[in-house]
C-alpha cells in the first residue's frame, strides 16, 4: 500500500480549510454557534493504522422558505387569464380604431377633372413659382396675383403655351393686362418663361392653368366674376377641356366653327377680329414706336365678364352699313350683336329673333300643370341676364336641347309670342318630360353622359337633381335617351370602347333631398344583339300594364 506523504496531506488540509473551513484534523469538524467564543476542543481520537476512513458528504442545506406573495402579486396570480380566442380580436383592434376614426371624421373632398390633373402637373411650374404658388424666380400666383395679371384665362393659356421666347420674337413687350394694378408684367423681366407647347398636351396646359387660377390664385368658381369661366373651362363638365382631350388644339380651338376679320371699308386701319370674343384696332394692328400699349381693344365678352359687354361666343361674320361704317352687325352662335359707334358700345339684337338649332324637344302632358303653380330659374340668352319662368296652370309647357344654347324652357302665354330661358348652359342635348301628371319633372342633358339632370317641378320653386356626372365620353356627343316615367328609369346610350351597351339610371324619381347632388344608381345593360352603337330608342307604352 502506498502511503500519501505527510507534506501532501498537509497541503490538502490547508486547501480544504481555506475553501470550506475544515479543522486541522481530518474527520473532525468545528461546531459554531452564535457565540463567538471558541468551543472547547474534543479529545483527540486514536490514530488509525490503515488508510483514513472517508467522511460522509454533508447533507445539502434546506432552501430557504419563499416569502409570502404581496396582495398585489397574489391578486395577479389569481386573476382569470385572457382566453386564446380573444387574442385574434385584440390583434384587429388597431384596424377597427382606424376605420372608426375615418367614419366619424369628415373626409376632404377630392378635386377632379381639370383641377385634379392640374394639381399633379403643377410640379413642372413649382421650381420657379413655388410649391404653393407663392413665387420665387417667377411671379406668385397666390392671393389673386395671377388673376390681376391675366383677367382673361385665354391670355394666360396663350402665355403658357408659347412662353417669353415667342413673345419676344413677336415684339410683345407686355403680357397679360397692360393696365394691371401695381404695374404690367414685362416679357422676360423675371427670366425666361418656357413655352410648354409640345412638352405638355393642350388639355394638360388648360388643367395646370385652372389649378393656378382657382386652387392657388383663389378665384371663386361660385362667384359672378368667375363662375362662367369656371363652368366652361375648368369644371368637370368643361366643354373646352373635352374638345382638347378629343384632339383640338389651343391655337385652333374654335377655328373650325368661328372666326372673322373685317376692315372698315373707308378706314382700313380700323379692323374687327372675332373668335370667341370681338376685338378692334384703329392702327391696323401696329404698335406705335416706343409704345407698350396693346393696339387691340376687347369690345365684348362671351358671358359679359371683366366689365366687357355681352356678346354670345363664336363669331362667324361682320357686315358694315355702307352709308355709315360705324354701324356694324356681328353674327355668332347666339344671333346678332350690334354697334352704331364703331365698337365703343355694343349690345345684342335678338329679341324675337330666333336662330337657334334644336336637337330635341319634349312636351309636358296637357293637364300636368292644371291647378299647380311653380317657377324655375335660368338665363335670358338674348342679353345673358338671369330670369325666372313661372307656370300657373298653363297647358303648353315644353323644353328643348339646343346647339351651344343650353336647354331652353318655355311656357305658352295665351297664344302670344313667348320667350324661353336657358336652364343649363353649354350644349343642350336629350330632353324628356315626365308623362305622369302626378310626378312633374323633365330631364335635361349636356354632351355624352357627362351631365344628366332632372328639374323637379313638384316643388315651388323647382329644384335641380343630379342624375349622372362623369368625365368620360361614353355614348355620343349628342346622345340618345328614353324615359320610362312610370317606373322612373332613364335609358341612355352608353357605348364605350367599342362595347355597345345601354345605361339605366334608377331610384331617383322620389326626389329625396339627400340624393340631390349625388349620382343615381346605374345599371349597365348588354346584349349580343347590340351589334352597333344605339342611335334611337323608345319605351313601350306600359300605362295599362
Amino acid at each position: 500500500m502506498t502511503e500519501i506523504p505527510e507534506h501532501l496531506l498537509k497541503r490538502s488540509r490547508d486547501r480544504r480549510a481555506a475553501a470550506g473551513g475544515a479543522s486541522d484534523s481530518p474527520g473532525t469538524e468545528v461546531a459554531t454557534t452564535g457565540d463567538t467564543t471558541p468551543a472547547e476542543a474534543a479529545p483527540a481520537a486514536p490514530a488509525a493504522t490503515g488508510p483514513a476512513a472517508r467522511t460522509a458528504a454533508a447533507a445539502p442545506a434546506e432552501p430557504p422558505a419563499n416569502a409570502p406573495d404581496s396582495p398585489v402579486v397574489a391578486a395577479y396570480r389569481a386573476r382569470r387569464k385572457v382566453p386564446f380566442w380573444a387574442m385574434a380580436a385584440l390583434a384587429l383592434l388597431p384596424i377597427w380604431t382606424f376605420m372608426y376614426v375615418r367614419s366619424v371624421t369628415a373626409q376632404a373632398e377630392e378635386a377632379s377633372g381639370p383641377l385634379a390633373m392640374g394639381a399633379e402637373i403643377y410640379s413642372n411650374c413649382a421650381a420657379c413659382h413655388g410649391g404653393g404658388g407663392g413665387g420665387g424666380v417667377g411671379y406668385a400666383f397666390t392671393e389673386g396675383e395671377v388673376l390681376l395679371t391675366f383677367p382673361n384665362i385665354e391670355d394666360q393659356l396663350r402665355y403658357v403655351l408659347y412662353g417669353t421666347g415667342s413673345y419676344n420674337v413677336a415684339g410683345v413687350e407686355i403680357y397679360g393686362d397692360p393696365d394691371r394694378p401695381g404695374g404690367p408684367h414685362v416679357t422676360g423681366a423675371r427670366g425666361a418663361m418656357p413655352g410648354f407647347e409640345g412638352a405638355l398636351t393642350d388639355y394638360e396646359i388648360l388643367s395646370v392653368v385652372c389649378h393656378e387660377r382657382y386652387t392657388l390664385g383663389g378665384a371663386d368658381p361660385n362667384s359672378d366674376a368667375w363662375g362662367d369661366e369656371f363652368d366652361h373651362w375648368c369644371s368637370e363638365d368643361s366643354e373646352y377641356f373635352y374638345e382638347l382631350e378629343e384632339g383640338e388644339s389651343l391655337a385652333t380651338l374654335h377655328e373650325m366653327h368661328d372666326g372673322l376679320i373685317e376692315a372698315n371699308p373707308i378706314n382700313p386701319n380700323q379692323l374687327f377680329v372675332g373668335g370667341i370674343n370681338i376685338f378692334k384696332t384703329t392702327t391696323g394692328g401696329e404698335t406705335a414706336q416706343g409704345s407698350t400699349t396693346n393696339p387691340w381693344d376687347q369690345i365684348s365678352h362671351w358671358y359679359g365678364g371683366f366689365q366687357e359687354p355681352y356678346s354670345h361666343a363664336d363669331q362667324h361674320g361682320a357686315v358694315f352699313l355702307d352709308s355709315d361704317p360705324n354701324v356694324v352687325l356681328f353674327g355668332n352662335d347666339g344671333g346678332i350683336t350690334f354697334t352704331n359707334d364703331g365698337g365703343a358700345s355694343i349690345s345684342t339684337r335678338n329679341y324675337n329673333f330666333h336662330t337657334s338649332q334644336y336637337y330635341t324637344v319634349s312636351v309636358a302632358p296637357r293637364d300636368m300643370f292644371i291647378g299647380h303653380s311653380t317657377s324655375i330659374g335660368g338665363r335670358d340668352r338674348s342679353n345673358n341676364t338671369g330670369r325666372n319662368k313661372s307656370i300657373t296652370g298653363q297647358t303648353d309647357v315644353f323644353v328643348g336641347g339646343l346647339q351651344d344654347n343650353g336647354n331652353m324652357f318655355q311656357v305658352d302665354n295665351g297664344d302670344m309670342s313667348t320667350s324661353a330661358i336657358d336652364v343649363s348652359g353649354g350644349d343642350g342635348a336629350a330632353s324628356m318630360f315626365s308623362q305622369d301628371i302626378n310626378n312633374k319633372y323633365f330631364v335635361q342633358n349636356y354632351v355624352y353622359n357627362r351631365s344628366i339632370e332632372v328639374w323637379n317641378l313638384n316643388t315651388s320653386p323647382a329644384t335641380n337633381f343630379q342624375i349622372n356626372s362623369e368625365d368620360e365620353s361614353n355614348g355620343d356627343f349628342i346622345n340618345v335617351q328614353a324615359l320610362d316615367s312610370k317606373y322612373g328609369v332613364i335609358y341612355s346610350n352608353y357605348e364605350s370602347g367599342g362595347q355597345n351597351q345601354v345605361a339605366a339610371f334608377v331610384e331617383w324619381d322620389d326626389f329625396k333631398a339627400a340624393d340631390q347632388n349625388t349620382n343615381a344608381s346605374k345599371v349597365i345593360l348588354r346584349n349580343g344583339a347590340l351589334s352597333s352603337n344605339v342611335s334611337a330608342m323608345t319605351v313601350f307604352n306600359n300605362s295599362d300594364s
